[in-house]
């Protein structure tokens, strides 16, 4: 049975991956919510027994006009045209190395 998401935000557009889910305001503002074991939810701190039952605001900022959900992380196209993810990074999927990031990173060369 579908449930309203908390805290008051009117999303455009809603992304889900994994076990977390994130909304894109019309302002481009990112909010994630669910689990945070990798930085998926795009906040400090990530650790896995923190989860969001509310939306938070993305780390950093960032304007996106369109995000991409996979299984622990989120990448996102900005305002600026650039790309920019976070979450689990061990396979390489942030475009930065082999690390998770529970803020936002910038993809070079992008």
């Amino acid at each position: 049975m579908p449930v309203t998401v908390g805290g008051g935000h009117r999303f455009m557009a809603v992304y889900s991956g994994g076990s977390t889910s994130c909304g894109l305001e019309k302002d481009g503002a990112a909010y994630c919510w669910g689990s945070h074991t990798d930085g998926e939810v795009g906040t400090e701190p990530a650790g896995s027994t923190v989860r969001y039952d509310l939306p938070v605001a993305v780390s950093g900022g960032l304007r996106f006009t369109e995000l991409a959900a996979g299984e622990s992380s989120y990448c996102g196209i900005t305002i600026t045209e650039a790309v920019a993810c976070w979450g689990q990074g061990t396979s390489g999927q942030l475009g930065s190395g082999h690390e998770d990031s529970s803020r936002p990173i910038m993809v070079p060369g992008l």
